[in-house]
C-alpha cells in the first residue's frame, strides 16, 4: 500500500510539472528517487528488486544518486542470502553500473571517475560479482577505456596565479580560466591513474583465481588481458597466478 501511495505521489508530481520541460525532467527524477530511497530503506528484497528498473531511470541526470542508489540496493539484497533472485539482481546491478559511460571532458570525468571506481570496488565484494567472467570481462574492458585516456608519463599542466598586475581585466579572465582548465586535466589524470592502480590490482587478483578455479577456460586470462590492455609484465602476472 505504501509503495503505491508512493507511486500515485509521484504521477501527481510530474502532472503539476508538465509546463516546464526542465523541471517536469528534475521533479520525475526526484520522485523517483524517493521511490527508490523507500524500497531500499524497506529492506524488502522483493520491494528492493521491483525498484531495480527505476535505479536506471536516474541516470545521467542524478548520477551522485545512482551509484548510491546501486550500492545501497546491493548491500540491501546481500541480505537476502538464500535468495537466488536476490544474488542474480546483484550481478545485473553491477553489469548495468560498469557499462555507464563517462563524460568526455575532465571537470565532468573526475567525480564520475572517483564514483565509478568506489562503486566497483564495492561489488566486487560479492561473489556474484568476482567469481564471474563475464562480469570480470566487463572489468577488464573498463579498465582498458581507462588506460586509453592516460597519457603516458603525463607532465602536469602549470597552474600559475590569477592575476597579472600587468594584464587587462579580459586577460586576468583568461588566465584564470586557463588554470582552472589546466586544474581539472590535472586531476582528470591522476584520477585515471589511480582508478587503473586499484582496479587492475583486484582484476589481478580475481581473474587468476577464477581461471584457476576453472582451467577448462584457458583463453579467459588471454580475453581479460586483451581487454584490460594489460601489460606484459601484468600478464605474466596473471598467468603466474593461475599456477
Amino acid at each position: 500500500m505504501k509503495m503505491k501511495s508512493c507511486f500515485l505521489a509521484a504521477g501527481l508530481a510530474l502532472a503539476g510539472a508538465a509546463g516546464s520541460p526542465v523541471a517536469w525532467a528534475d521533479t520525475a527524477v526526484d520522485a523517483v528517487g524517493q521511490q527508490v530511497a523507500q524500497a531500499i530503506q524497506s529492506k524488502d528484497a522483493k520491494q528492493v528488486m521491483e525498484a531495480l528498473p527505476l535505479i536506471e531511470k536516474l541516470w545521467p541526470q542524478k548520477p551522485d544518486a545512482y551509484f548510491a542508489s546501486v550500492n545501497d540496493a546491493a548491500g540491501a539484497l546481500d541480505a537476502a542470502t538464500a535468495n537466488a533472485d536476490a544474488r542474480t539482481a546483484i550481478s545485473n546491478l553491477y553489469a548495468g553500473m560498469i557499462e555507464k559511460p563517462l563524460p568526455n571532458t575532465p571537470e565532468a570525468a573526475v567525480p564520475y571517475l572517483e564514483q565509478k571506481k568506489n562503486s566497483i570496488l564495492y561489488f566486487l565484494n560479492f561473489r556474484e560479482v568476482r567469481e564471474d567472467k563475464t562480469n570480470l570481462l566487463a572489468l577488464a574492458r573498463y579498465i582498458g577505456t581507462i588506460r586509453s585516456q592516460i597519457i603516458t608519463n603525463y607532465v602536469p599542466k602549470e597552474v600559475g596565479r590569477n592575476s597579472d598586475l600587468d594584464a587587462s581585466p579580459e586577460q586576468s579572465q583568461a588566465i584564470s580560466r586557463q588554470n582552472e582548465q589546466n586544474m581539472a586535466y590535472n586531476q582528470w589524470q591522476e584520477s585515471l591513474a589511480l582508478a587503473d592502480s586499484l582496479l587492475t590490482f583486484q582484476l589481478l587478483n580475481d581473474a587468476a583465481t577464477l581461471s584457476a578455479r576453472h582451467p577448462e577456460n584457458g583463453g579467459f586470462a588471454k580475453d581479460v588481458a586483451a581487454a584490460a590492455r594489460l601489460t606484459a609484465d601484468e600478464a605474466q602476472q596473471l598467468k603466474q597466478g593461475i599456477r
